[in-house]
């Protein structure tokens, strides 16, 4: 695990933690309704421009079908690429979520020393200045024991491989 990786996902946390079960079954919701809204979508266009008989006008209409046909093809798709990135952006969101609260529970399970500098630094967001004034301890202490905490943490936390 890289510390880099490891302090970016300690600053999002709070934004992590954040992330609401009302987010993810607004997502879902989303992708339920978009289904189904495509279904109907394309049933009521199909209707439309494949009807042999205008209602209104009791005319014959006559169209290019493979026309047609490719822009439902590609209606089809695009509606079917915005589908999957709702469902993509409610797994990333479920997944941060996941990561962010094993990465609390990691802190907590620190020693004392450690998970404190840690809560105080990323969940309450003191500065370096306000910590070391705070807990009475000098710039170098705070460094070695961030330091420490850190890399304790990389020991034990793994994150999930992004889907491909």
């Amino acid at each position: 695990m890289n510390r880099n990786i490891i302090i970016g996902r300690l600053q999002s946390l709070p934004e992590d933690l954040r992330i609401s079960n009302d987010t993810l079954k607004a997502l879902l919701e989303d992708y339920r309704n978009s289904t189904g809204e495509k279904e109907e979508m394309i049933r009521s266009m199909y209707a439309e421009d494949f009807s042999p008989v205008s209602s209104s006008t009791g005319h014959v209409l006559r169209r290019g079908r493979d026309i047609q046909m490719d822009f439902y093809n590609k209606f089809i798709e695009g509606y079917d690429e915005y589908i999957d990135e709702i469902l993509t952006q409610y797994r990333r969101n479920e997944k941060r979520l996941s990561e962010a609260r094993r990465l609390m529970l990691l802190i907590f399970d620190l020693p004392a020393d450690y998970n404190r500098i840690l809560y105080l630094r990323y969940i309450r967001r003191f500065s370096r200045d306000e910590l070391c004034d705070y807990l009475h301890i000098s710039e170098s202490a705070y460094y070695r024991a961030h330091s420490r905490a850190i890399e304790m943490l990389m020991k034990d936390f793994e994150l999930d491989e992004e889907p491909a």
